[in-house]
């Protein structure tokens, strides 16, 4: 059985997404024993999450999903190291760290905090493909914008409160940009 990189991901019109997959596990060296020794402990502040289970994040060599892929980090990985970030079109891309495995990984799926409480995600829906969803300052329609977002993007949800004008907002993450949207633009 193959695994699913998080990679390059390709969404056709009709609501078909083709991912790339990962090499046989056989394809893939061990590290000789002795080189284990060496390797960075796993007591980073990063975890991966939002990926499902049996499903791979992928570490590259630069910031960008058309390089070399240096290793893949499991749906469960903890202690995850992150180095420098680089902003690349719409992704934040950290220098990540685990054991002795090393590379360029997508922030959207690494965080901090008690891996014991994982973010809920959801996906953007009821906003036309040709616009973006606008994230608030703050829960209310008469916020100012804090930043648009694609329409066809998952986001993670942190929590959400009823507004003023009676309005259920969720506080949303993408990458490195945060805001409030209305409930109703979230498909959980």
């Amino acid at each position: 059985m193959k695994n699913i990189i998080l990679g390059l991901i390709l969404c056709l019109p009709a609501g078909v997404c083709l991912a790339e997959q990962a090499p046989p596990a056989e394809l893939i060296p061990p590290l000789p024993k002795e080189a284990y020794a060496s390797c960075a402990a796993l007591d980073g502040a990063l975890f991966v999450d939002g990926i499902p289970s049996g499903i791979v994040l992928t570490l590259h060599s630069r910031p960008r999903m058309n390089t070399t892929v240096t290793g893949v980090l499991p749906s469960s990985a903890t202690g995850v190291v992150k180095g420098k970030c680089r902003q690349r079109l719409h992704n934040l891309w950290c220098q990540v760290t685990w054991g002795c495995l090393q590379g360029y990984g997508r922030t959207v799926y690494l965080r901090e905090g008690d891996p014991s409480h994982p973010q809920q995600w959801a996906q953007v829906t009821g906003v036309l493909i040709d616009t973006f969803l606008m994230l608030r300052l703050a829960p209310s329609e008469e916020a100012g914008t804090a930043v648009a977002i694609s329409p066809t993007v998952r986001v993670s949800v942190m929590d959400c409160v009823a507004g003023a004008s009676g309005q259920e907002w969720c506080a949303v993450v993408l990458g490195d940009k945060t805001g409030w949207a209305q409930k109703r633009y979230l498909q959980f």
